[in-house]
């Protein structure tokens, strides 16, 4: 390895780790910056250490990460009885959120709870099914960020991984 592919793989290592830490942020697409660093440090370097295999790793859970604001609430939907009001809701609700208060994480969460809240009252008019509605998406949402930042880690051990094994 050349000092400039060398020179390359710190400056590549170095944006996984801090694309890793601030992917907290529910705004920012962590899968997908860390797919990015990953695709262009793979074409700079021939894919001599990312290797293809890799790569086609770090691509599938990038989009199952990124997918997970719409397949994570229909499993949980499923499991508790929600409706699909609730889960319209904490989507619209979570965007509006993000937006109007935008403190990164606070803003999604609150409007993720009042979204799912209003549009279960406004579908059933029963005050503790909206509460319900409210809780299933603080949950859901807590557990997406977590998931998400699995994804995250997946994908930074992966490409570390290759390129651990391809020295």
């Amino acid at each position: 390895m050349g000092f400039a592919e060398s020179g390359l793989t710190i400056i590549a290592g170095g944006l996984m780790i801090i694309v890793l830490i601030i992917s907290l942020i529910p705004v920012l697409p962590g899968p997908f910056l860390l797919w990015l660093i990953s695709l262009v440090y793979g074409l700079l370097t021939g894919f001599d250490h990312l290797t293809g295999l890799a790569m086609v790793v770090i691509t599938l859970l990038m989009v199952t990460g990124m997918s997970k604001d719409f397949w994570m609430p229909l499993i949980g939907m499923k499991r508790t009885n929600a409706s699909c009001s609730t889960v319209f809701g904490m989507f619209v609700g979570g965007v509006i959120g993000t937006f109007a208060l935008p403190i990164p994480v606070i803003g999604t969460l609150i409007g993720a709870v009042v979204g799912a809240m209003i549009l279960e009252l406004l579908n059933v008019g029963e005050f503790q099914k909206a509460f319900r509605a409210g809780g299933f998406a603080f949950k859901t949402f807590m557990l997406g960020m977590v998931t998400e930042f699995g994804f995250n880690l997946l994908i930074v051990l992966v490409f570390f991984g290759s390129l651990i094994t391809t020295r």
